[in-house]
C-alpha cells in the first residue's frame, strides 16, 4: 500500500448521504471502462437504484474509508438461482487507484463472509482487477469470471 496505510482502512455501511458521492465515482472517466454496462448512470437512475439498495433486507453495500474519509465502495450483487453466492462489485476512487485499497476490501468480505461464494467478473485485460482478486484470495474460473479460493476448495471437496 503506498500513501493510504491499510491500518486506517474500514468498511462503513453506505448511507442515502452517500449517494451523490457514489454517483460521481460511477460518472468519473475510465471507471466503467471494464464495466458490463459501461454506460455511467444518470442522477434519476443512480438515485432510484441506490434507494431500493439501501432499502433491501440486507443491502451488502459498503463504503470504504481512510480514516473518515470515503475512498471507494463495494458490494456484494446475490447471484440469481445460486444459494449464498454472490458477484463482488468495487469502485475506487480514481485518483487512489492502485494502492492496494480494493484488495484489501475484497479481503475484508471475504474474511467477513467465509460460507459465501464470492464471484467477481474481471476481463483478462483488466489487469489492476485482476491483481486486485487475486491478491485477495481469488483464482480465474473461466473467461472473465473469479472465484475466492475458499469457495473453490469447497466445490472440489
Amino acid at each position: 500500500m503506498n500513501s493510504t496505510s491499510e491500518s486506517a482502512l474500514s468498511l462503513r455501511a453506505a448511507e442515502s448521504s452517500d449517494a451523490a458521492l457514489v454517483l460521481s465515482w460511477q460518472q468519473a472517466a475510465g471507471v466503467r471502462e471494464h464495466f458490463r454496462v459501461q454506460r455511467p448512470p444518470q442522477v434519476n437512475e443512480h438515485a432510484r437504484w441506490f434507494s431500493n439498495r439501501l432499502n433491501q433486507d440486507e443491502p451488502f453495500f459498503w463504503l470504504i474509508e481512510s480514516g473518515d474519509t470515503p475512498v471507494g465502495f463495494i458490494r456484494l450483487d446475490p447471484v440469481k438461482n445460486e444459494f449464498d453466492t454472490f458477484e463482488v462489485a468495487i469502485v475506487i476512487a480514481p485518483e487512489l487507484q492502485g494502492e492496494g485499497i480494493g484488495s484489501w476490501a475484497i479481503s475484508q468480505l471475504r474474511s467477513r463472509f467465509p460460507h459465501f461464494t464470492l464471484l467477481a467478473d474481471v476481463e483478462p485485460e483488466n489487469e489492476a482487477s485482476r491483481r486486485a482478486f487475486e491478491k485477495a484470495g481469488f483464482l480465474r474460473k473461466s473467461g472473465r469470471m473469479m472465484i475466492s479460493k475458499s469457495s473453490v476448495n469447497d466445490v472440489n471437496e
